[in-house]
């Protein structure tokens, strides 16, 4: 469930801080469809710009220039780093239930995708 989870939250920033290029698909597809995940929760926490992106969202999932408005608030380095750290926190429960796993082949492996994950999104560094 962890590793899950950890996994989830590394795509859904990914989903906002990466390019089209990176992910094989345009960005902000979740909140353009609607789905509003960790990111854009945690941005719709902080301050002013929570108003502004309330309101782009208000209408509906946004498009167009509305969606890059959207993306550009929930890139903020400190909402973008509230879901590091949720995935950082996930990665770590991850890797203690992994440890309780006999060593070996796939304990190691299991460890090194829960590593990926938080390098991936940029909760940690590589």
């Amino acid at each position: 469930e962890a590793l899950g989870l950890a996994f989830q939250l590394s795509d859904d920033i990914m989903d906002v801080t990466s390019t089209a290029a990176e992910l094989g698909k345009d960005p902000g597809i979740d909140m353009k469809e609607g789905v509003y995940t960790l990111p854009v929760l945690a941005a719709l926490r902080r301050g002013d710009r929570a108003t502004e992106l309330r309101d782009l969202l208000t209408g509906g999932p946004p498009e167009g220039d509305r969606l890059e408005r959207a993306l550009d608030i929930v890139r903020d380095p400190a909402t973008l780093a509230v879901a590091r750290t949720a995935v950082a926190a996930e990665v770590d429960r991850a890797k203690g239930l992994i440890g309780r796993l006999p060593a070996g082949p796939a304990r190691t492996a299991l460890v090194q995708l829960a590593e990926f994950l938080a390098v991936r999104c940029g909760a940690r560094q590589g």
